[in-house]
Parts: structure tokens; C-alpha cells; sequence
């Protein structure tokens, strides 16, 4: 159970937030509270790191197509094709896969959704996600610790997003990063 105080406040950057009084297991806490130690947060930020996720990805990702998997059976799959077929696979079903997710979880399909898929999804899978902005330019550097040849089946992927998207795009792939500078 929760009681809502309903009271807004500023932040620095003047972005509007709630006071929310949760009831919250003594246990679920005392994970909270360790885990915020241990990535060097806040309780209040960690608690809305989770809740972003949650509202953001958790409750939409079965709902668009989403199922959890090990990791070691991802490879092992992944490994079967070649660079030929990824790029075969990524043109087939690249489009239809990017438009389910980001209708499903945002309700529109656009570069902005998509960069924030890239966001979510980097974060829910463990991957290291950076962006910079310059002048007209986006770069996202995913590291995903996964090998080429997922680096080669996510090049091949965003490129058919960005491209139904009508966004020129540069990628760099190395054996486990990809690097996507996206021309707004």
C-alpha cells in the first residue's frame, strides 16, 4: 500500500515531481538501500531508476515481443549464423521488430523513441551506453560485451531503423561496441 502526499516540488533543472509515501517489505528496502551503496546513489535515485525501467520497459517489454533469455544461449544461437545471414535477418525483420517495440511502449515511431529504446534497453540489459551531442550530430556508444557478432547483428538492425527512419547514419563496430552517429 502507498499514501499519496501529492505534493509538487522543483528540482534544479525545474522538472516537476511527486512525494509518493510507499509501505514498501523490509527486505525489498534493505536491497534498495544496498544496492544504491553499491552504485554510489541515492536511495531517492536508485528508487527512480527502478521505477523508470519499470514503468518504461518492464511492464511493456512481454507485451512487445520481449522474453528473457540467458545470455549464453543468445551467443550460442548468434554463433550459428554468419554475417551474411545477420544482415539477411536484420533486413527481413528489422523494421517490423523496430515499430512493434516502439508503438507498443511509446506509442509513436520516431529517431527520438528510438535513441530512447536505445537508452532503456542498454540499461535493462547491462550494457554501458554513453551519448554525445554536437551541433546536428547524436553519438551513441553501446558497449555490450557480447562479440562481433552481435555487434555486427546491431549495426545491421539500427541501420535498417535509422534508414525507414530516413536518418543518415555512421557506424563503427568493433568486437564488442558499436558506435552510431545519427545527422538530425
Amino acid at each position: 500500500m502507498y499514501r499519496i502526499a501529492n505534493q509538487l516540488y522543483s528540482n534544479s533543472n525545474d522538472a516537476k515531481k511527486e512525494n509518493f509515501t510507499f509501505r514498501i517489505d523490509p527486505k525489498v528496502m534493505q536491497t534498495i538501500k544496498n544496492r544504491s551503496k553499491i552504485e554510489n546513489v541515492s536511495v531517492n535515485q536508485f528508487t527512480n531508476n527502478l521505477l523508470r525501467i519499470s514503468t518504461e520497459w518492464n511492464i511493456h517489454a512481454s507485451g512487445a515481443g520481449w522474453v528473457p533469455m540467458p545470455k549464453q544461449l543468445l551467443l550460442a544461437l548468434i554463433d550459428k549464423f554468419t554475417e551474411d545471414e545477420l544482415l539477411e535477418l536484420a533486413c527481413k525483420k528489422g523494421k517490423e521488430i523496430a515499430q512493434d517495440i516502439l508503438l507498443f511502449i511509446d506509442g509513436k515511431y520516431d529517431v527520438d523513441s528510438w535513441i530512447n529504446f536505445l537508452r532503456i534497453r542498454a540499461s535493462v540489459a547491462g550494457f554501458r551506453y554513453s551519448e554525445q551531442i554536437e551541433n546536428n550530430t547524436i553519438k551513441c556508444i553501446i558497449y555490450h560485451g557480447m562479440g562481433k557478432k552481435w555487434s555486427t547483428w546491431f549495426a545491421n538492425f539500427y541501420k535498417i531503423v535509422f534508414a525507414d527512419l530516413k536518418k543518415h547514419t555512421t557506424f563503427d563496430v568493433g568486437e564488442n561496441t558499436i558506435i552510431i552517429i545519427i545527422t538530425r
